[in-house]
């Protein structure tokens, strides 16, 4: 892993170090099952790209359209290019956070660090989306409504993923069977 990386989860961590913890059972579970959890948001996240597709090309072809007439009154499209390359930023963001996290499902399976080192990039990535977001908003008060929102999320995110962590240490344990000698 890249030493910056490294140096802000280590950040991070001692950061969330004096939070309260959450159970122990209830941890152990989340570690447990976290793979088929991410499986499912995998799903769901693909799912939600599709319909962004379909949405970006709505935008394009009211822009295309210029003004339409409803009923013989001229209607302007409240899309912009602005509108459309914020969504093309979105995807982009998007697509880059299902790879990511579909890749780490296999690795959470077998309780591997690399699948929350994966997870934690994730985090990262959505980081830089809130503030890259909260730009393209165009508007004082969404920027501060998006950047508070999107903070309180990664936030979230961070401390459960935290809590997670001392579940995937190095390599997955693999069960030995020993043979007793008769």
């Amino acid at each position: 892993m890249n030493k910056y990386i490294e140096k802000i989860e280590e950040t991070l961590a001692k950061w969330l170090k004096p939070l309260p913890h959450l159970p122990v059972k209830f941890t152990k579970w989340v570690a447990t099952n976290l793979w088929w959890i991410v499986l499912i948001g995998v799903v769901l996240s693909a799912l939600s790209l599709i319909a962004m597709f379909t949405a970006l090309f709505a935008i394009f072809a009211y822009l295309n359209l210029g003004t339409t007439t409803v009923l013989g009154h001229y209607v302007t499209s409240s899309y912009s290019v602005f509108s459309a390359l914020a969504s093309i930023v979105s995807i982009l963001f998007m697509i880059g956070t299902i790879v990511l996290t579909a890749m780490s499902i296999s690795p959470l399976k077998s309780s591997l660090r690399k699948g929350w080192t994966l997870l934690f990039m994730v985090m990262l990535i959505q980081a830089t989306f809130v503030v890259i977001s909260a730009v393209l908003s165009g508007n004082v008060f969404l920027f501060v409504s998006n950047l508070l929102s999107g903070a309180v999320g990664v936030a979230i995110s961070a401390y459960l993923l935290f809590e997670l962590r001392s579940y995937f240490v190095g390599k997955a344990v693999k069960a030995t069977v020993v043979s007793a000698k008769k």
